[in-house]
């Protein structure tokens, strides 16, 4: 036992110095350590992170090879008339996360070119939803401030021009589809019509902070016996034009609640009709490929045209020396939409017509001008000058069929209804000048007067 004593008595002391002298020298390794790690943290601060931060504002400033194909196949899609596509494209570049340390900011790659692809896919200037189904019919009011759409939903609906296009009166009395609306001229009245043979008349009643809603028309008229796909007021808010599936047209005393007159010359369905601006004559288009003219008060034919095709579409230019029908034709097996111009007096036709592929649904005529807007079954609302037989532009947005067309009375707006249960309404963009260079234009720049553009 005393040799056990004896050896702890050593080795302890031993232990406790080996602890102490690897300690000691694992604290100086330590220290040391320590201090290339702080120089290394010291040089990635200085140097590694500058660098690295500058190539990542390098790379965004870079369009990436993704990016710069999205828009390459979004440029291919507007070429080819795909709305849908070339918006997905452009969809696809989203801003993401920014690698700095702010948590909420994002870096944007979409720059200049981007923004101008989605202007020429969205080239509307409202977008307007709100119709639970196909919108059949567009109107627009006499001081150009509001909007009447027809729904296939039931419901008439008013949209504010001057407040974003904003919805400003929903119309709900309608038990089938809406076909037809109109303004009358004093825009204090609108009519619709639906799908059984019903018409209602309204008092215009605008919401600000939320949408009027009413249930109940002023006056409702009953006389036809067939949907009614065509409506227009006379010279007053107290006489309306209605044309029907019974083949028949109707001049409404609205205040009696009865037809003045009814007009059964077509032999088959009514599909439009229109007034001429002084009120003084009312023409009507129908699927038995005429068009019949009368006195306004229908107690006088005036004149029948014979259409090589169905009636879809009726306006009077704004002097009222011009009718332009619009109608479907086929030619060589195929559906082709046709815009005549005819004169409304001899029924003799005033220009080359004007062909559209895939077929028509309506027409309207820009004020004071020599340019008439078709609805074609292309998705497409397309501009025409009648006297050279050109077309001046299209206004492409639409996923569907477009349904009704009709032009401010200012001029300024074209509204649009489509079978993709939308409205739209469209700046009057006519083209301007187009100066080509022989390569890529890299820059632009305007003189201090604003009459001169170098570019390069």
């Amino acid at each position: 036992r005393r040799r056990v004593i004896d050896a702890l008595f050593i080795l302890i002391p031993l232990m406790v110095l080996a602890v102490a002298v690897t300690y000691y020298l694992m604290r100086g390794a330590m220290r040391e350590k320590s201090d290339e790690f702080e120089d290394f943290q010291k040089h990635v601060n200085e140097k590694i992170v500058p660098r690295f931060k500058t190539l990542v504002v390098e790379s965004h400033s870079a369009p990436g090879a993704l990016y710069v194909g999205a828009l390459a196949q979004a440029d291919q899609a507007l070429r080819a008339g795909n709305m849908l596509r070339a918006r997905q494209h452009l969809l696809s570049q989203q801003p993401y996360a920014n690698m700095d340390d702010k948590e909420d900011q994002q870096f944007d790659r979409r720059g200049f070119e981007w923004r101008y692809l989605w202007r020429l896919a969205n080239p509307e200037r409202h977008t307007l939803l709100g119709h639970r189904g196909l919108v059949n019919a567009v109107a627009a009011s006499p001081d150009s401030s509001l909007i009447a759409t027809a729904g296939a939903d039931g419901m008439v609906m008013l949209w504010n021009l001057k407040r974003q296009g904003e919805v400003a009166a929903i119309l709900t009395a309608h038990q089938e589809p809406v076909l037809a609306v109109a303004f009358a001229p004093d825009g204090k009245t609108i009519a619709s019509a639906d799908a059984a043979a019903i018409i209602h008349v309204w008092n215009v009643t605008v919401g600000l902070d939320q949408p009027a809603r009413i249930d109940t028309p002023a006056k409702s008229l009953a006389g036809h016996a067939g949907p009614i796909y065509a409506l227009t007021f006379g010279k007053d808010a107290n006489t309306l034009i209605s044309g029907s599936a019974d083949q028949s047209v109707n001049l409404w005393d609205v205040a009696a609640g009865k037809p003045r007159a009814t007009l059964k010359e077509h032999g088959d369905a009514v599909t439009a009709v229109a007034v001429a601006p002084d009120g003084k004559r009312l023409a009507s288009g129908g699927k038995d490929k005429s068009v019949i003219l009368w006195d306004a008060d229908g107690a006088k034919k005036a004149g029948v045209i014979k259409v090589p095709g169905s009636v879809a579409g009726l306006a009077f230019s704004s002097d009222g020396a011009m009718l332009v029908s619009a109608s479907n034709e086929a030619q060589a097996g195929a559906d082709v939409g046709a815009v005549r111009m005819w004169d409304p007096k001899s029924g003799r036709e005033l220009a080359a017509p004007i062909f559209q592929n895939g077929g028509v649904f309506g027409v309207a005529v820009k004020p004071d001008s020599s340019t008439v807007i078709v609805a074609g079954k292309d998705h497409a609302v397309r501009a025409w000058d009648f006297k050279t037989g050109q077309e001046q532009f299209a206004l492409r947005g639409h996923l569907g069929w477009v349904q009704s067309v009709t032009v401010t009375p200012d001029g300024a707006a074209v509204a649009t209804s489509s079978y993709d249960n939308t409205v739209r309404v469209w700046d009057w963009t006519p083209p301007s000048d187009t100066l080509t260079h022989g390569d890529w234009v890299q820059a632009l720049a305007f003189e201090a007067s604003g009459s001169t553009t170098p570019s390069c």
